[in-house]
């Protein structure tokens, strides 16, 4: 069965496409067919072969049409032609197929010029001889079908410089330098684009579900320039949940995809609430008490004394659970005590929680003015009636590493769309290592029959993710549902991650130095260099030791001020460092993490009861997997205490840890 892309052929005359949908999907496997999204006007779909094949399918409703079709298709043939040789070296005759829809069965019309070879059919003849028709086709030779391929489908290419993978694609693995995203991955960037919006009132979603690595930040990449280029009148919005991540696509696609379009805003998820709720309330002082705030904290300290389960839960559990009422809208009493609390990490009866409304109501009080405002409260806040009405509001709404997204937001999200905006949602549930616990139901969206799952990583080798993989399902068993399997078929070797034990944090420190000015003095450049870190460590310290082997000005430290913007414009790459919990969507051929050992630490907290250690161990593990599923080629860890046996059995262990 031959792949279409997308799979409805949305271009095909509505009165035809069954039959012409059906003929196309019948050819043999090694057939492609894709509408030209970046060249609408000139072929309506193009068909692809593994070996060269290249064809133009055009379609008239009637013969008078053929000549004018047919003359404004060669000057534009002609051009190509012209411009491929120049490009390769190689001249290309190009195919078409004009297919006249309310013609009878006849012979094919064949004519032939240097530049192009012309074929016109019937709709009948098409159906009976598509296979023969296409089996015709004369092959190209391979510099000019990769020409065309990179100028009709530029949206499936992929920057050398923004990929750790070897080459993925399907019917071009000859290519030398060109990467190009796979059948899935470009059908999931393509998915609805040329569909009209649904008049029902459902929300236009589709979620793309991925393992780590399975291309999802260059699916978003690749739908945001179509949309941007088929809607420049739209207004676009690309949400992340953090800073680096948000900072290294906007400077990827400023370097290696021509630019920001105009109609594109790319934010963090609290950057762009801030600007709403400018447009809700006006601008002027806001100071937002985030969980680590420590005015907050200390408030609830004082307050909790009073409270018999404030007696038994810490001063940061009552904080977390506030912040589940206020991140759920849960909007009074009754609503919290009928409330599953699955996966909180400690159990509440029926008299805690009703104590428990009251305090979050007194620091609700205290904390809910601009002078001193919870986070937790901006976007629901921002959802009122009357806030809702003076929102920004986008045509299309994608958002990246989605499962970290509370409901609240996802509600902000959704009342920030125009009435027949769509949203586009990328997570990967293996990553799922914050607390919400989001599903997407509790979050009002329906993602039944929209989702679209990615199991191949294409990022890094087998090696490296199988052990993240093995790590993840022993030491958490108690995955959830929406665990992704990945697939290990036809994925490049490797070797095992490495993880070495040193006697102290300094050791540590050196050791890493020492392995980065191998590569380095090796030949890998600091742009395929990842550091990352856990709590303990301290980013600067570990930028200047790593300066005495790499210049300053190619080391970017997403933890510095100045972190969300590139040290120079004039550099092919920075060596990265930034804190584990914020390195969701970074990746290196390289990728070393500093400090594993306090990342279990966190979980063996004797002030934890059995429930919360299990909630711990769940966090630590998904944190883990990330940081591993970072790494393209190489990874390893470092740690000074010894680390569970589920991950010395996945990696390569060298070294004494300390005391």
């Amino acid at each position: 069965m031959a792949l279409l892309i997308p799979e409805t052929l949305d271009t095909l005359p509505n009165a035809h496409r069954r039959h012409l949908a059906k003929a196309l999907r019948e050819l043999a496997d090694d057939y492609s067919v894709r509408i030209p999204f970046s060249i609408p006007d000139v072929f309506d779909l193009v068909i692809t072969k593994t070996g060269g094949t290249w064809l133009g399918l055009a379609f008239v409703e009637t013969i008078e049409e053929v000549k004018d079709k047919a003359k404004a298709l060669f000057s534009a043939v002609k051009n190509w032609s012209q411009r491929c040789m120049e490009a390769t070296g190689s001249s290309a005759q190009l195919e078409l197929l004009i297919v006249v829809l309310k013609a009878k069965g006849s012979e094919p019309k064949d004519k032939s010029w240097s530049e192009l070879r012309l074929r016109i059919v019937s709709k009948p003849y098409f159906l009976e001889n598509t296979a023969t028709l296409l089996e015709d086709s004369r092959p190209l030779p391979r510099a000019g079908f990769d020409w065309l391929f990179h100028e009709f489908f530029p949206e499936r290419e992929v920057p050398a410089a923004c990929t750790t993978r070897t080459v993925i694609e399907r019917d071009n693995s000859a290519q030398l330098s060109r990467f190009f995203l796979d059948y899935d991955q470009e059908l999931a960037a393509k998915l609805d684009l040329l569909k009209a919006n649904s008049d029902s009132g459902d929300l236009s979603v589709r979620l793309i579900n991925g393992v780590a690595g399975s291309g999802k930040t260059l699916i978003i990449v690749s739908r945001i320039l179509m949309y941007c280029q088929q809607h420049p009148d739209h207004k676009v919005l690309l949400l992340i949940h953090n800073k680096p991540v948000t900072a290294d696509i906007r400077y990827k696609i400023n370097k290696y995809w021509g630019g920001e379009p105009p109609n594109l805003t790319i934010k963090t998820f609290w950057s762009w609430c801030r600007g709403q709720w400018d447009e809700a309330f006006g601008k002027g002082y806001l100071k937002l008490l985030f969980n680590t705030d420590k005015t907050v904290g200390g408030y609830i300290k004082d307050q909790q004394g009073r409270y018999g389960v404030g007696k038994r839960l810490t001063a940061n559990q009552i904080r977390d659970e506030i912040e589940f009422l206020n991140d759920n809208f849960i909007s009074d009493e009754t609503a919290y005590l009928d409330t599953n609390r699955a996966g909180r990490g400690f159990a509440l009866r029926s008299e805690e929680r009703a104590e428990l409304w009251q305090l979050r109501n007194e620091v609700v009080a205290k904390f809910g003015e601009k002078s001193g405002l919870l986070s937790s409260l901006m976007p629901n806040r921002l959802c009122s009636a009357t806030a809702t009405e003076k929102l920004e509001r986008y045509d299309h709404i994608i958002v990246d590493e989605a499962q970290f997204f509370a409901p609240s937001w996802f509600e902000l999200v959704k009342r920030s769309l125009q009435p027949s905006g769509s949203l586009f949602l990328c997570a990967d549930p293996n990553q799922g290592f914050l607390k919400s616990r989001l599903s997407w139901k509790s979050a009002g969206i329906n993602v039944r029959g929209r989702t679209k799952r990615l199991h191949k990583s294409y990022r890094t080798t087998r090696q490296i993710l199988h052990a993240a993989n093995s790590f993840l399902s022993e030491f958490a068993p108690e995955l959830d549902e929406d665990y992704l399997k990945p697939e290990y078929e036809g994925m490049s070797q490797g070797v095992k991650p490495m993880l070495l034990y040193k006697q102290s944090p300094q050791d540590a420190l050196e050791q890493l130095v020492n392995e980065v000015r191998d590569l380095i003095d090796n030949g890998r450049p600091p742009g395929q260099i990842l550091v990352l870190y856990t709590t303990g460590v301290y980013p600067s310290t570990v930028q200047q030791r790593l300066e005495t082997v790499v210049a300053a000005d190619e080391i970017w430290n997403f933890s510095n001020k100045n972190g969300d913007k590139a040290p120079a414009d004039d550099k092919p790459g920075f060596l990265k460092i930034a804190k584990l919990d914020a390195a969701t969507g970074l990746e290196a051929g390289v990728v070393f993490i500093l400090g594993v050992d306090q990342l279990f630490s966190e979980y063996e907290s004797l002030d934890l009861n059995e429930e919360e250690r299990t909630e711990k161990r769940q966090e630590c593990a998904r944190k883990l997997y990330m940081g591993m599923t970072r790494a393209g080629q190489r990874l390893v860890l470092f740690s000074t205490t010894k680390l569970p046996d589920a991950l010395e059995q996945c990696v390569e262990t060298k070294g004494t840890p300390g005391l």
